[in-house]
């Protein structure tokens, strides 16, 4: 089980609550993994601001005499566009400076060549998980009820099967056909991703099935919410 990439980019901005930054400091001391992707990080950032330092000035001064000289030459739509362009990089140097700004996302991904720079949503608290390419078949099981939380399941049209924990970090252990989640004594919430594509996919709670997708047809004790998802509790589940 690892951090994902939102909560080192909180972890980095300090952009926890007390209790949250707790549960992932101690994350970072006990997994040499994360805590060497947060330094990754770290050093990425600061590359990304040294190639943004230029902006962190005050905007020159437009010679407008200039551009109306050149326009009377024949030249007005290659001014306006040199206009237009210092406009936007101004702009884009303010929206990265916002703390939160998915600007900053987008930047970096484009330099870690990633070909799908698209932020993940914010969700309030500490935020880990795990992604897959499952096997079909494919089982989570969760070791034990709980007295508080529940899962809510999505259907995707992603090949990965992913897994969001919020709250505190819970032991993950994945292979080919399973997905293993040691929640005993967790309160933590969870969203699963499902991909549309699976045939077979089990959801399981302390042995008991919850859920149950085979091809296009989805067996579960509750209908889906407004927005598509299955709500499972945590508490009853499987009783």
């Amino acid at each position: 089980m690892h951090l994902d990439v939102e909560t080192l980019e909180r972890a980095i901005h300090g952009e926890f609550e007390p209790g949250h930054r707790a549960a992932v400091e101690r994350h970072l001391a006990a997994c040499a993994d994360c805590a060497a992707r947060l330094g990754d990080a770290r050093r990425e950032e600061e590359r990304i601001l040294g190639l943004l330092e230029a902006l962190d000035h005050e905007p020159p001064a437009l010679d407008w005499s200039a551009v109306t000289r050149e326009s009377r030459a024949g030249g007005p739509w290659r001014s306006l566009l040199a206009a237009s362009l210092a406009f936007l990089v101004v702009a884009a140097g303010i929206l990265y400076a916002i703390p939160g700004s998915s600007v900053r996302s987008f930047v970096a991904s484009v330099l870690r060549d990633d070909p799908d720079p698209v932020a993940p949503p914010v969700v309030d608290g500490a935020v880990s998980g795990i992604a897959v390419v499952p096997g079909d078949p494919f089982e989570v099981a969760f070791a034990a009820r709980q007295e508080a939380g529940r899962i809510r399941v999505i259907l995707v049209s992603s090949d990965r099967l992913e897994l969001r924990v919020q709250g505190d970090p819970v032991e993950l252990e994945s292979g080919l056909d399973r997905l293993a989640v040691s929640n005993a004594g967790s309160e933590a919430g969870y969203e699963l991703r499902v991909p549309r594509s699976l045939g077979s996919l089990r959801v399981t709670v302390a042995g008991s099935t919850v859920f149950d997708k085979r091809g296009p047809g989805v067996r579960v004790p509750r209908s889906p919410d407004p927005s598509g998802a299955y709500l499972i509790d945590l508490q009853s589940a499987g009783t």
